[in-house]
């Protein structure tokens, strides 16, 4: 079932039941080659592991797609929810690239990706 669809920089408060009885699994919505993520997310999983990166991968549907889909993920506490009643730990989970390429040089640099013929230009 799905619950949500996320662009870039967006938030999403998962409903209190579901984050503490489901695991949350992630499938790109706009390549729609690929399966919903092999593992899932669940809280009790990263509860001992905050601020700890693990790494989720969704499969392609058909072995002539060479695209790759993979998303690092990061539980942290939210410092910025602030709520002494309360019994539960706020947490923020972060999907973010598996690669960040900062290009701090005063030249262009090309990441070349030969088997998908991809080429960036940083």
């Amino acid at each position: 079932m799905r619950i949500a669809v996320l662009e870039p920089h967006e938030h999403y408060n998962v409903p209190l039941y579901i984050a503490y009885h489901c695991k949350l699994f992630i499938q790109p919505a706009y390549a729609e080659g690929h399966y919903v993520s092999d593992a899932g997310i669940w809280w009790q999983d990263f509860a001992t592991e905050l601020d700890t990166a693990h790494d989720f991968h969704c499969n392609p549907k058909s072995d002539s797609n060479l695209e790759v889909f993979s998303l690092r993920i990061v539980m942290r506490r939210n410092v910025d929810v602030k709520n002494s009643q309360s019994h539960f730990i706020p947490i923020t989970i972060q999907l973010l690239p598996p690669l960040i390429f900062y290009n701090y040089l005063p030249y262009t640099v090309e990441v070349e990706n030969f088997e998908l013929k991809q080429m960036i230009k940083v």
